[in-house]
């Protein structure tokens, strides 16, 4: 275990893995909760699609872009974005 934490690749592929089974893991959630998770998948893309968005636009009408922006601007305009959507 250790030596594969020393290896770059071998430790990426280890997070991986144990992704994977994070995932897992919570589809399996899903199914006991009696829910779709590609369609929560779905709809939470959705959501942060809008959301971005909104920041984008919140952005380009003060002639600004996100690249050129602070991260505490980003995330006043992320919980705006949140609360304007409702969700």
């Amino acid at each position: 275990e250790a030596e594969a934490l020393e290896d770059p690749a071998a430790r990426k592929a280890a997070v991986q893995h144990e992704f994977g089974d994070v995932l897992f893991t919570m589809v399996n959630l899903a199914r006991f909760l009696d829910l779709n998770p590609e369609e929560a998948l779905r709809e939470s893309t959705q959501r942060f699609m809008e959301r971005f968005q909104s920041m984008e636009r919140a952005l380009e009408a003060e002639g600004r872009i996100i690249e050129d922006t602070n991260p505490e601007t980003l995330d006043a305009l992320w919980e705006a974005a949140k609360r304007s959507g409702g969700a």
